[in-house]
């Protein structure tokens, strides 16, 4: 699905993310600030506790890297604060250490400045955390099915 910075996707919300798996392309418009939110949640005054999903042009700030535990980008761990997103196909596999809120894809804090700009392939989110050999196949299944084995280290 192709998101042009005013189009988004709502999902009945959960607060109990621990893995999710994103598969995306991120393009952004000539002029764009770059702080567009791959997850996100509709932050209301009774239901904060969330994460802020954005940041620039890497793959979330240093507020939601606070709270996760394991970050893997194309099959390679990653310090998200300071991973630029791709603006090629990738696969994002996030694992928390405790409970995240989310409700939306492309859309945080209900924001529309802060919309994402790109594509969306496919989105997976599991409530329980799952083990790393799960991650791994997980993501080398992702890798086949969307035609991206050589962006993953041998």
């Amino acid at each position: 699905m192709r998101y042009t910075g005013n189009s988004w996707h709502g999902f009945p919300r959960t607060d109990t993310a621990r893995t999710i798996f994103i598969v995306h392309k991120q393009t952004l418009a000539s002029g764009s600030s770059g702080n567009q939110p791959l997850i996100g949640y509709q932050w209301t005054n009774t239901n904060n506790g969330g994460w802020h999903w954005h940041s620039s042009n890497n793959l979330c700030d240093s507020f939601a890297t606070s709270h996760a535990g394991t970050w893997r980008y194309d099959g390679a761990s990653v310090t998200p604060s300071s991973t630029t997103r791709k603006s090629t196909w990738a696969i994002l596999a996030i694992k928390t250490t405790n409970n995240v809120i989310c409700s939306s894809f492309g859309l945080e804090l209900g924001s529309t400045h802060r919309a994402w700009q790109g594509d969306l392939g496919e989105l997976i989110i599991f409530n329980s955390p799952l083990s790393d050999t799960k991650i791994e196949e997980i993501e080398s299944y992702l890798a086949i099915k969307w035609g991206l084995t050589s962006s993953f280290p041998s």
